[in-house]
């Protein structure tokens, strides 16, 4: 099977998006690789999460609480997600493939 490009969307960005949504088929992830103020720096994982569909719309451009309507699935190190070139148009669905049968 050959992998492709999902595109994403995102809000916070330090190297790599931080905080970011991926829509495929019927599916809406988010991951969050949060600011933790006491290590100083953003988390080395992704917690992801899959959203209700309409989550997103409603939330706007304040995406802060965007987690809380969804359910946490797992997590995955930044390190093993693969962005596009840019590392702001898109990862590639293996990155995330196990999140997206679950």
């Amino acid at each position: 099977m050959a992998d492709r490009w999902l595109p994403i969307r995102y809000r916070d960005f330090w190297d790599v998006p931080r905080l970011l949504v991926v829509e495929t088929g019927d599916r809406v992830l988010l991951l969050d690789s949060a600011f933790d103020d006491v290590l100083d720096e953003f988390s080395p994982e992704y917690s992801v999460y899959d959203l209700p569909a309409l989550a997103l719309a409603s939330a706007g451009h304040d995406w802060r609480y965007l987690s809380q309507g969804g359910r946490l699935l797992g997590k995955i190190r930044v390190s093993d997600v693969t962005f596009d070139d840019t590392r702001r148009n898109a990862i590639l669905e293996t990155s995330i493939r196990r999140f997206l049968i679950e």
